[in-house]
This record gives C-alpha cells, sequence and structure tokens, in this order.
C-alpha cells in the first residue's frame, strides 16, 4: 500500500485476551441454575433476565487500568433524550474481567439468592 501512495498508520496498545468461548458457556449454566432456583417477588426469571440483570450490576463501568475490559469497551451510552441505556457486553471483558465478572455473579447467587451451583468438570478433576 506504501508502495501506491497510500498513507499507513499503525497503532500500538497493550494486547488483552477477550473471554472465551468456555467462560461464555459456564456463564449461560450459572444463569441457568439461578433461573431454576431463585425466587424474587414469589416469582422466578428466565435465564436472559438474569443475563441482562448481571450486566447491569457486575459489568465494568469503563475500560480502565484493571485489565478487565478491552481497548474501547464502555458499558452505558446514552440517547438523545439523555437517558441511559445499557450497551456493555461480555464480549467486551478480558479474561481477567469474564473472572471476575463470574465471580461477583456466583457470590449473588448464593448469598442474596440462596443458589446452590453444581460444581464443574474442571472443579471435580481438582478436588
Amino acid at each position: 500500500m506504501a508502495d501506491d501512495g497510500h498513507v499507513l498508520a499503525v497503532r500500538l496498545y497493550e494486547y488483552k485476551d477477550q473471554r472465551t468461548l468456555e467462560q461464555q458457556g459456564l456463564m449461560w449454566i450459572r444463569l441457568g441454575e439461578i433461573a431454576a432456583q431463585a425466587w424474587v417477588g414469589g416469582r422466578q426469571y428466565p435465564d436472559d433476565v438474569w443475563h441482562e440483570h448481571a450486566k447491569r450490576e457486575f459489568l465494568p463501568d469503563e475500560e480502565g487500568p484493571t485489565k478487565r475490559a478491552r481497548k474501547g469497551y464502555r458499558k452505558w451510552d446514552y440517547l438523545p433524550n439523555m437517558d441511559r441505556v445499557l450497551v456493555g457486553s461480555t464480549t467486551g471483558l478480558t479474561t481477567f474481567g469474564m473472572a471476575e465478572y463470574m465471580t461477583q455473579i456466583l457470590a449473588y447467587g448464593s448469598t442474596e439468592l440462596g443458589v446452590h451451583f453444581a460444581p464443574t468438570p474442571r472443579e471435580m478433576a481438582s478436588a
């Protein structure tokens, strides 16, 4: 491209691994366990509602220096009428950030909702 007269730009930044598919799969297993066991206000909620709730409560608010989110991540944006809307996603988390996010979900589920989480095959193998 440089030979053709195109201007080139290079941008360097610290690489941070994106959360893994294994982490994403485990998140949905855990949200399913919450959906199956938790009762709030006399009713149960499906896993996709718990997913939305967890994102609002536990996703980091910005990329920041904590290595929880990847470059360009943001949790909130604003509509033209200035209503705040959730735009953050677990796809913007690093593997470290996803691990912290899942720890928060497990802590909330067990302490606030009384959910008993089944051990994963990896946890059972290391026991």
